[in-house]
């Protein structure tokens, strides 16, 4: 029995595409999403396990795009991420902190430690890219040893989804981010025939429950196994799921992955914006929403976020048809 699992014809990738790898992208909306709920104040549905997987593969994926081997690409690279993260952070600082109030020495604060909304991820970017040019350097054998250092370091003291020391945190992050560096060599295609069973029937029904089992395992705070040991598994599902939606609905894995283009700019607003509606919502009834809004919430916030996005790449068919429908 031939079991190759079907595959989208290349012509059927917008042309925006062609360099980016469609199933990568799609899980970053999976992580996105899971990153968000673990942001809504007082509204999470899961603990911060499950926030953990999101971020850690976030840092994998950001390691294995930074493929800068000269000093002059790894500042190019750190020259667009320094005003990203300014423009944000004081986004943030404005929004969350102050109530639209402003302090040049509480900005200066959120520059040095990254405190506006969720912006500690960029500024923990900006530390590793100059380390990733270091690494390159390295033989492999001593970019192993690094990798696992790192790791046993921060997963000693790492508890409930968080890191109970910041070096702790530092450490883990790096040690993830730095995995996905050393794998900067590897194809895509090299990637999927190894990370993915190329059975069609485990391919759909293996990643989702395993991403379905770590969430209830969240929900339900439970403490019998480490939750870094759960890491691995959780960016494998993700990636897994985003994969297997590719394949088997190839439509929407590219609608999933032109979504997924937007997510490091939804990922700046989410947490301020989120804020404002919960507070909005609080004025107004003198209660914390249910968790059904909250996820309405969420959905509003990512749905604007790439709508924003895409009408700043001028791409956005909802305003073409708005303003210049006949």
């Amino acid at each position: 029995m031939d079991t190759a699992l079907p595959v989208a014809p290349e012509n059927t990738l917008p042309e925006m595409h062609k360099k980016r790898v469609a199933w990568i992208d799609g899980a970053r909306v999976v992580a996105i999403l899971l990153v968000m709920q673990a942001h809504t104040p007082f509204c999470t549905f899961f603990n911060h396990d499950s926030e953990a997987g999101a971020v850690a593969l976030f840092f994998l994926i950001s390691g294995y795009f930074t493929k800068s081997t000269t000093f002059g690409g790894t500042l190019a690279r750190m020259g667009k991420l320094i005003p990203f993260y300014v423009l944000w952070s004081l986004y943030g600082l404005i929004v969350i902190r102050h109530g639209f109030h402003f302090s040049w020495q509480e900005f200066g604060v959120v520059l040095r430690h990254g405190k506006s909304g969720a912006m500690w991820f960029i500024l923990y970017l900006l530390y590793f890219t100059p380390m990733a040019y270091i690494f390159s350097k390295l033989p492999g054998v001593a970019k192993g040893c690094i990798v696992a250092g790192l790791f046993i370091c921060g997963a000693i003291q790492f508890s409930h989804g968080r890191a109970v020391h910041p070096c702790a945190e530092l450490c883990f992050a790096l040690s993830i981010f730095l995995l996905g560096n050393m794998c900067s060599h590897i194809s895509p295609a090299t990637l999927e025939r190894t990370l993915f069973p190329r059975n069609p029937f485990i391919l759909a029904i293996f990643p989702p429950l395993v991403l379905i089992g770590i969430l209830l395992y969240a929900y339900w705070h439970l403490s019998v196994i480490p939750s870094w040991l759960l890491l691995i598994p959780a960016m494998w599902s993700m990636l897994g799921l985003a994969y297997s939606i590719e394949q088997f609905f190839p439509h929407f894995g590219m609608k999933l992955a032109a979504m997924g283009t937007a997510v490091v700019f939804i990922y700046a607003i989410h947490a301020p914006t989120q804020r404002v509606l919960i507070g909005m919502y609080l004025r107004l009834t003198g209660t914390m929403p249910p968790h059904f809004i909250s996820a309405l919430f969420i959905l509003l916030v990512f749905a604007g976020g790439y709508f924003f996005y895409t009408l700043m790449q001028g791409r956005s068919k909802l305003l073409d048809r708005l303003l210049f429908a006949r």
